[in-house]
């Protein structure tokens, strides 16, 4: 699964909406929230580059965007991700 990294300037429960809502976006955690400003990390399904919906739903809300790029999967990720896939016989 891919990583994205993003920075905005929003409430954080109203935004962790709207990620969440995004089309191969599978799962949204805040990281850290300070002056207004929020961390999330979006957990995409493989093969999805969720970062330009991210960007167009900053911009849609008026929300200032400091940070927005893909993370490259460590080895960790890919092991949390291994229980979660779908094994059929």
């Amino acid at each position: 699964a891919g990583v994205v990294n993003v920075e905005l300037k929003a409430t954080a429960a109203l935004a962790m909406d709207k990620l969440k809502s995004i089309s191969g976006v599978r799962k949204v955690v805040k990281e850290d929230e300070r002056d207004g400003w929020t961390r999330f990390t979006l957990r995409a399904e493989s093969g999805t580059d969720v970062r330009q919906p991210v960007a167009a739903i900053a911009s849609e809300n008026n929300w200032p965007l400091r940070e927005l790029h893909a993370q490259s999967a460590s080895l960790e990720d890919v092991f949390v991700e291994i229980p979660q896939s779908d094994h059929t016989s």
